[in-house]
């Protein structure tokens, strides 16, 4: 048993020791929400990240003669992200705020944003009365819940973390009108939903404390050559044309320019090509979309398969070593794996997954650089979901594993050494047959909690299943279907798992008597 948790400890050394690798390129990395419509977003099949602010940040850095990456990133996560490390800049619709000022810098503004009240033709929002007329509004986090928290403070407001469940509840009838950037409203909204008579309702609003001095790309306060050279840029790309050339591209005419956001009056059928935003938001039908997407959506089932045979390695290991140190450790070791275990199973699951893959790499560099063993060290989206899926469930593991020893008679141990078994042919003759049989029903219970559970790397812009289909979703604007693919997704994988288990379950059980009714 000892040299096989010697080897289990090794290769548990080893994948801790894959935690990351340092970043030596100068390759730029652009985080972006890509579910912005048309800004950004996935387009079919593969999901790449593709929109108005993808071509114009490509055309930016061909400027720079610099490789750029967009990387998704979930709104929340930006600004920590970025300060940490894991990327270069945010690339997707920041408006500069005062607020945000404070935490980070930003270019020149690439365009100017403001809002606009969305409801039916048939409704009347008193934008005279600081209720809206009793009416329940939608909003974002941000621009739009400001401006409606500083001028309508008794007005009924609903926030949503992204566009794509705004316009559903209103869709939906459960918000009256919501607030929302005109541009994304008209291709978003407006336009995919003809039937449900859907209008502007006044002019844009317009409060420079909220919307700030436009939108512009974010960079950390100590990247002043980055901030310069990407303003640089900037000027190149609208003084050659570029910019009018990408913005009728996909918006029908040059919205932005130097004048702030304005309402495309009218939009060439046809505008918007190369798989782009307004191609996108076109649904097919049901089937069409989702065969459409397919190679996406497999693609996030793939990683979310190899995301949880990873982690129940390391939750294997750790719980065969918490579940050894209980069992036969010393003193202060059973106390230090009794700590362990009240911890993981203390500490909810997202909040573990946030706070090593924001935290855990700050942590890390700050380590690196006190001691100068390191420069930089970057933790993969990855190994971030592999270390806290399974420091979370190897305290599980831990308490399957010592129960089925402890369920071991203990006099077949004795006899085994009684007569004259080695420590191995002991192991793998008593401990390891019974130890498996006992374990199996709760390893059972775990793994397929586990494997659920990996849905919760999607919170840090890992493209699992849940995520593929999140984006998909909001590209087609049909959320309900493609998370109907990610549950019978995991829903075959429980059933597969639960059938192999079982077998294995009946191959461990053979010669035992069972009792009547089981």
């Amino acid at each position: 048993m000892f040299h096989a948790l010697r080897s289990i400890v090794s290769a548990g050394a080893l994948l801790v020791a894959l935690a990351g690798a340092a970043a030596a390129d100068s390759e730029l990395r652009f985080a972006t929400e890509a579910g912005y419509p048309p800004f950004n977003e996935r387009a079919p099949p593969s999901g790449k990240i593709t929109g108005w602010e993808i071509d114009l940040g490509m055309a930016m850095c061909a400027k720079m003669n610099r490789k750029c990456e967009f990387v998704a990133q979930e709104w929340d996560g930006m600004i920590p992200g970025l300060l940490s490390h894991r990327f270069d800049g945010i690339f997707s619709s920041m408006t500069i705020t005062a607020e945000r000022k404070r935490k980070i810098d930003f270019t020149d503004p690439y365009y100017k944003t403001t809002a606009q009240f969305v409801a039916k033709k048939n409704l009347r929002i008193d934008r005279s009365a600081e209720d809206l007329g009793g009416l329940q509004i939608g909003a974002t986090p941000g621009t739009t819940q400001c401006y409606l928290s500083k001028h309508y403070p008794e007005a009924k407001v609903r926030i949503y973390q992204t566009t794509q469940n705004l316009f559903l509840d209103l869709q939906s009838g459960r918000v009256d009108a919501i607030l929302s950037e005109p541009v994304l409203a008209k291709f978003g909204l407006i336009r995919q939903n003809p039937a449900a008579d859907f209008a502007f309702d006044g002019d844009p609003v317009q409060d420079p404390d909220c919307f700030g001095e436009g939108v512009g790309i974010g960079v950390r306060k100590d990247d002043a050559a980055l901030r310069a050279a990407l303003n640089h840029a900037l000027a190149a790309v609208r003084a050659d044309g570029t910019y009018h050339r990408l913005t009728v591209k996909y918006f029908g005419s040059d919205i932005f320019g130097n004048s702030p956001l304005r309402e495309t009056e009218t939009a060439p059928s046809g505008a918007v090509t190369d798989g782009s935003a307004e191609s996108v938001l076109r649904s097919s039908g049901m089937l069409n979309d989702v065969m459409a997407y397919s190679p996406y959506l497999l693609k996030g089932l793939g990683l979310t398969i190899a995301l949880s045979l990873v982690s129940i390695l390391l939750t294997v290991a750790l719980g065969l070593i918490t579940a050894s140190a209980r069992l036969w450790g010393r003193h202060w070791l059973q106390r230090l794996a009794g700590v362990y275990t009240t911890v993981a199973r203390g500490i909810p699951d997202l909040v573990s997954m946030l706070l090593l893959y924001f935290g855990g790499q700050v942590l890390l560099n700050r380590i690196g650089a006190l001691t100068g063993l390191w420069s930089y060290v970057g933790l993969s989206q990855f190994t971030a979901g592999v270390l806290a899926i399974g420091f979370i469930f190897g305290a599980y593991m831990s308490e399957t594993f010592r129960g089925a020893y402890l369920s071991i008679p203990y006099g077949m141990i004795e006899a085994g050494v009684a007569v004259g078994m080695t420590r191995k042919k002991l192991f793998s003759r008593i401990i390891w047959p019974q130890l498996v049989r006992y374990a199996l029903p709760g390893f059972t219970n775990i793994w397929l909690t586990l494997m659920k559970s990996t849905a919760l790397v999607s919170v840090i812009g890992l493209e699992d299943i849940v995520y593929s289909g999140f984006a998909a979703g909001r590209a087609t604007r049909q959320p309900f279907t493609f998370m109907l693919v990610a549950l019978f997704a995991y829903l075959a994988l429980t059933i597969l798992s639960d059938v192999g288990l079982r077998v294995l379950e009946r191959r461990y059980a053979r010669g035992v008597v069972r009792g009547v009714g089981r």
